[in-house]
């Protein structure tokens, strides 16, 4: 006996039925899943299966009607109610109703509640500054009639508070990694999270039980408790999918799904691979980082069978070679058994001290010898009055920390742990310190900032002759630069990064505050599995931050106070391969010091109103 297929209500959240013709009541929620907190969820399905007809001779995709049953059903199951589901399928997905359902739905939501948006349908590839952003094709296909998504969800994370902003974004589309491109490039989306079914220049396999990529979306979360995964964890761990790289996009990959939790871990677990042997004793297995990750020659690896301490240990390596984006890890004893092919190392030990000054009568509060968020960075004592990037004085009973930056050295606040404060400061010192001397495109990648304004859109444009502000320290030897705020204290400002070299670049931008040892993330290239991401800007192309279509919004920086200069770093990472940046980023360690720099909230947003006269009864003669 055939299943009855769901009755959709264009437009209306799905009804569930009593076992009508044509209609069927949803799959029960299966114990497992009984507690899980989405009921709070709010989602907009868009489905399009047949397009109105001589619309660019789109195709019929009959495995679009089938992943928006699969989702819905996937949103039952994880007890969101039907009053909380639209669906747009069809003819009524127009590109204006599809806006209007947005509002909808992001009304449903109350501050700091889940929005999930799905779309499952034709998709268009973003080639010209206009179409940008328009990724999805509408029910009418026309250029003029498709839907800018991302522009869309930036005015509703606008209006919401982009600061707690929890919207999700899927797209099983072709060139689904397109829709987080900006006016520019590729603005990274602060205002949502994009999961892409396919990269920006790739079409996405669809069969008539539904798209390759939502059928393994969900697969992965019904395998597994969706409490534990974080967007860039759900993407990384879906099947190989044939010509298509799925993609995560957007400045909070790490926030656990449909939330505004950050994931954290202990322990940070790579992929390695065996290779091979070079003589009947060795063992080699290949780590995919290198310099550029700040690795060095002696750093220290455990390898396990799985990536959990809890699982065999193969043995203890150690980085024998190393290449700017590799390195080769040889044991250090003998291994019993034949390692794996495929294994999980975790770095245990970076060849690097980090030295620090310390009164003696403190020594013995900081007992372990590695410190940081993996417990993997060497601390050195040094005595009271030696030179060492991290200091702590004791004045009458209270401690003083300064951070030594080149120098500059910043008098940083007070706090009882100072063992949290010291492992805080390795981390940001280990990465605000790693460099490579012998860069190619040090001339190549450009850094500028302007100060910016709204638009009568709503959205952030550079004011009109607004100058460069990153100025070089010394303009016949432009090695140092520098951004004085002075002028421009409490200004919306965007960043733009150019890329003058004939080779696509991956780029992340990150703010250190010398003041709280916090790293802030402005930008990070997204994630796929296997490292299949998406480059961040072409070859001779221009990527903007913080302004553009791409949703992200302006930042600015709020004077922290005091008698001293309040400073910070900027810091621009690039490469021509794609870098796991999302472990800069840490909060303060002191207590009741972090201060982020300031988002700003439009306060000239688009609005409008329009009348309609009513009439009714005989018209008199």
């Amino acid at each position: 006996m055939s299943t009855p297929e769901t009755k959709f209500i264009e437009g209306q959240p799905l009804k569930c039925g009593c076992g009508k013709d044509n209609e069927i009541i949803p799959p029960k929620t299966t114990s497992d899943n009984r507690d899980l907190p989405f009921t709070n969820l709010s989602a907009l399905i868009i489905g399009i299966h047949e397009y109105r007809q001589n619309d660019q001779k789109l195709r019929s995709l009959p495995g679009a009607c089938a992943d928006v049953k699969a989702m819905y059903t996937f949103l039952r199951d994880m007890n969101v109610s039907t009053n909380r589901i639209k669906v747009l399928r069809n003819e009524s997905a127009t590109d204006s109703k599809i806006c209007s359902a947005l509002r909808d739905v992001a009304n449903l939501a109350k501050k700091d509640e889940p929005i999930l948006i799905y779309f499952s349908g034709h998709g268009r590839r973003a080639t010209e500054p206009t179409s940008r952003g328009r990724v999805i094709c509408a029910y009418r296909a026309d250029k003029d009639a498709s839907v800018n998504i991302t522009e869309e969800l930036h005015k509703i994370a606008s209006c919401k508070g982009k600061e707690k902003t929890n919207i999700t974004l899927i797209l099983d589309c072709c060139y689904a990694g397109s829709g987080g491109d900006g006016s520019s490039s590729d603005d990274m989306p602060s205002s949502h999270i994009l999961l892409a079914g396919s990269g920006r220049n790739e079409t996405a396999m669809e069969r008539s039980e539904g798209g390759a990529f939502t059928n393994a979306l969900l697969n992965a979360l019904r395998a597994r408790d969706s409490r534990q995964h974080s967007y860039k964890s759900l993407i990384e761990s879906l099947p190989t999918i044939a010509a298509q790289s799925p993609q995560c996009i957007g400045v909070h990959q790490e926030r656990l799904l449909f939330t505004c939790t950050l994931r954290r871990l202990d322990k940070e677990f790579y992929q390695v691979s065996r290779q091979p042997m070079e003589s009947s004793s060795d063992y080699t297995y290949r780590f995919p980082g290198g310099k550029a990750y700040g690795l060095t020659k002696g750093c220290s690896f455990d390898i396990y069978i799985g990536p959990s301490v809890g699982s065999e240990k193969v043995g203890t390596f150690k980085a024998k070679s190393i290449t700017n984006f590799a390195c080769d890890l040889v044991t250090e004893n003998p291994v019993a058994n034949k390692p794996p092919r495929i294994a999980y190392g975790l770095c245990t030990h970076i060849d690097r001290l980090f030295e620090i000054s310390i009164p003696k009568e403190h020594r013995d509060t900081v007992k372990e010898p590695l410190l940081g968020k993996h417990k993997n960075i060497p601390v050195a004592f040094k005595a009271e009055n030696d030179k060492a990037a991290f200091s702590i004085t004791s004045m009458s009973g209270r401690l003083d920390f300064e951070y030594h930056y080149g120098i500059r050295k910043t008098r940083l606040c007070r706090s009882q742990n100072i063992r949290t404060v010291i492992s805080g400061a390795a981390d940001f010192d280990f990465h605000l310190t790693r460099r490579n001397n012998k860069n190619p495109l040090s001339e190549q990648a450009l850094l500028r900032c302007y100060e910016l304004k709204e638009s009568t859109s709503g959205s952030w444009v550079p004011k009109e002759k607004s100058p460069n502000l990153i100025k070089p320290v010394n303009k016949l030897d432009p090695k140092e630069y520098v951004l004085d705020l002075n002028k421009y204290r409490n200004k919306p400002l965007g960043f733009e990064v150019e890329n003058k070299s004939n080779m696509a670049l991956y780029v992340a931008l990150f703010y250190f505050d010398l003041g709280d040892l916090s790293i802030v993330s402005f930008y990070e290239p997204g994630s796929a599995k296997d490292g299949r991401v998406d480059y961040s800007v072409a070859a001779g192309d221009k990527l903007s931050i913080g302004y553009g279509r791409g949703g992200s919004n302006a930042f600015g920086f709020e004077e922290r106070g005091g008698d001293q200069v309040d400073r910070g770093v900027l810091k621009l990472f690039f490469s021509t391969q794609w870098v796991d940046f999302s472990v800069i980023k840490q909060s303060s360690p002191f207590d009741g010091c972090e201060r982020f720099p300031y988002i700003y909230k439009p306060v000239n947003s688009p609005w409008g109103s329009i009348e309609v006269q009513v009439e009714q009864g005989k018209a008199p003669n």
